[in-house]
């Protein structure tokens, strides 16, 4: 008997204010890249893998579902409510 196919969904918490950081964190350079399309390199680019990042929409090299918490910027909680 085939098994089927396994799916993975990742979750990606995209939405914080980076008060400490000082300016957004995701969008901080490290090599040329931002530091969230370095997360996102860790995740395999491939039917079986869907990506959701949760936050402001950006500018990224690769296809995610985009969502925004409610209230934004509400924090980690309404994130994974989202």
């Amino acid at each position: 008997m085939a098994s089927a196919p396994t799916r993975v969904a990742v979750i990606v918490l995209a939405g914080g204010q980076a008060r400490r950081f000082g300016s957004d964190k995701l969008a901080a350079d490290v090599d040329g890249r931002a530091l969230l399309e370095l997360a996102l390199d860790g995740v395999p680019d491939d039917d079986a893998v869907s990506v959701a990042v949760v936050g402001p929409a950006r500018r990224l090299g690769r296809d995610v579902t985009v969502l925004r918490e409610d209230p934004p910027g509400g924090g980690p909680a309404a994130a994974l409510i989202t």
